[in-house]
């Protein structure tokens, strides 16, 4: 039996969470650990690419919250993000009264905001003005509804929205008007696909009622960017103990199997090791490294593709755990980024909002669920919105979530398809951009997707199940971060570094 490395803890993967492990190990003197990093960088789902005199994000790209946000901490004590944050930030006089002494102080410069359909007229603002009360009006009722009336039974978010929607727009509008129907129900749409953004999922009815209050946001300004990329913050958290954490730092470990002994004659474990308190853990490339506690910080993607053939035996994994797995939601959301010789839009333009209005076709929510939807031909209608970069002045950045088709085709074809689309939107001839960066993270492995949510028929103790250590009868531990383990903060940087912090607490309170 060979000699291998062995190490009282691992952790497993080098985004936010592991990071956040690993540096507060070294901060409470603990270093009898490795950080094991599938990849050949850290960040994970943090990807900041430099490129020309400024960066791009192709994952993570805003701190959500300043109230108690450790991230905004992080940003704002090392001037990591502009100094207006410096005072919080709220959306509207209404937070701004339940926060005293706390004022806001925006940019006074005026944007601009386009909302225009496939035929390039601009939707009227006095619709979009009501709409959108009337929208996020209902989205408040539903997240009231979630709190004050437990379910026994599950709703699809989609359709407790639309029914509160129409109820509300009918007080100001005229609603059996065919017209004012179709504006009403392709704005519905729209701001359904903001919330597949905002939540990585397909469709707004993969959204659990039941659950929908359970994300807790945080106070202040939602769309904080660092100056220098997302990146900047890893480094600054990293800084203090930089030697350190690169000497505990291994790249290109692409985890294959996790061994636990089970305490039986043709044990694949006993091949490594005779000590039943050690796990095993083999790598890809070969390598075998033995420890007694593992923080395992893998998506909750990858854990829907692996976990029945990374755990073995399977048996230690409780059952309740494999079904939160197999129940939570998971999604991609992608950006395609369009580079262009010059800009085409107005220096003082804020959101491209596309508006598709041809609802004729089909039953809404049967687009809503993709339902007889030929993603070949039509993978563009989810793209929700591009918006100008804040690195670049020719620069736009479009986000798409609801299928990954598109992440099969070549850049060519994307630059093809968005200029086609783009020209029918401002209803004139577009250049073609000149280059186009984006995001695969559905059909990257070590990911297969990007955030988490609560779905449909998800339980609301799922999490706090999916973050629970598994102990074995010989006493090895397996520990659960990363920010689908996180109860009120999942699908953020915040929770993912909270989520490692914990993880590594629970080690450190036992050592």
């Amino acid at each position: 039996m060979s000699n291998y490395q062995s190490f009282e803890t691992v952790i497993i993967g080098a985004g936010m969470s592991g990071i956040s492990a690993a540096v507060n190990f070294l901060k409470n003197g603990y270093e009898n650990f490795l950080l094991f990093e599938a990849s050949d960088r850290i960040g994970g789902r943090i990807h900041t690419i430099d490129y020309e005199d400024g960066i791009l994000e192709y994952g993570a790209q805003f701190i959500h919250g300043q109230v108690d946000n450790p991230i905004y901490k992080i940003a704002i004590e090392n001037e990591l993000i502009d100094e207006y944050y410096k005072e919080i930030l709220y959306e509207s006089d209404e937070d701004l009264s339940k926060h005293n002494g706390l004022k806001i102080n925006l940019e006074e410069k005026e944007r601009l905001n386009l909302f225009l359909n496939e035929n390039g007229n601009k939707i009227d603002n006095n619709l979009i003005e009501i709409a959108f009360d009337c929208l996020n009006r209902s989205i408040r009722l539903a997240e009231k509804y979630s709190i004050t009336n437990p379910l026994d039974q599950d709703l699809k978010l989609g359709f407790f929205i639309y029914e509160n929607f129409l109820n509300l727009a009918k007080k100001f509008l005229n609603i059996k008007d065919s017209e004012v129907k179709n504006n009403l129900d392709c704005l519905f749409l729209w701001r359904c696909k903001i919330e597949n953004v905002e939540n990585s999922c397909n469709s707004v009815n993969d959204l659990s009622l039941k659950n929908f209050s359970n994300y807790i946001e945080l106070k202040g300004s939602q769309i904080i960017e660092p100056k220098r990329g997302y990146k900047s913050i890893l480094q600054q958290i990293i800084q203090n103990y930089e030697q350190k954490f690169e000497q505990k730092l291994k790249f290109k470990h692409e985890l294959n199997k996790i061994l636990l002994c089970e305490n039986s004659s043709d044990c694949k474990h006993s091949k490594f090791t005779k000590d039943p308190k050690k796990i095993v853990l083999l790598f890809n490339n070969e390598n075998v490294v033995l420890c007694e506690k593992i923080i395992l910080t893998v998506s909750l993607g990858f854990l829907k593709e692996n976990i029945k053939t990374l755990i073995d035996p399977i048996s230690y994994v409780p059952l309740e755990k494999l079904e939160v797995i197999e129940r939570q939601g998971y999604g991609t959301v992608n950006k395609i980024i369009l580079e262009y010789e010059t800009p085409f839009w107005d220096d003082n333009l804020e959101t491209i909002n596309l508006i598709w209005s041809d609802m004729d076709r089909e039953n809404l929510f049967d687009r809503l669920d993709h339902v007889n939807f030929d993603v070949k031909k039509r993978w563009f209608e989810d793209v929700c919105s591009f918006e100008p970069s804040i690195n670049y002045d020719n620069v736009l950045i479009g986000w798409i979530c609801g299928n990954s088709y598109h992440e099969s085709l070549s850049d060519e074809e994307i630059i093809n398809e968005c200029t086609l689309n783009l020209g029918k939107f401002f209803n004139k001839e577009i250049p073609k951009a000149k280059n186009v960066f984006r995001s695969k993270w559905n059909s990257n492995p070590l990911f297969n997707g990007s955030y988490s949510f609560y779905s449909y028929g998800s339980q609301p103790d799922d999490i706090d199940i999916l973050a629970r250590p598994l102990i074995t009868e010989n006493g090895a531990v397996i520990y659960f971060a990363g920010e689908a383990t996180h109860p009120e903060f999942y699908s953020t940087v915040h929770g993912a570094y909270l989520s490692g912090i914990r993880e590594s607490n629970r080690i450190l309170e036992n050592s």
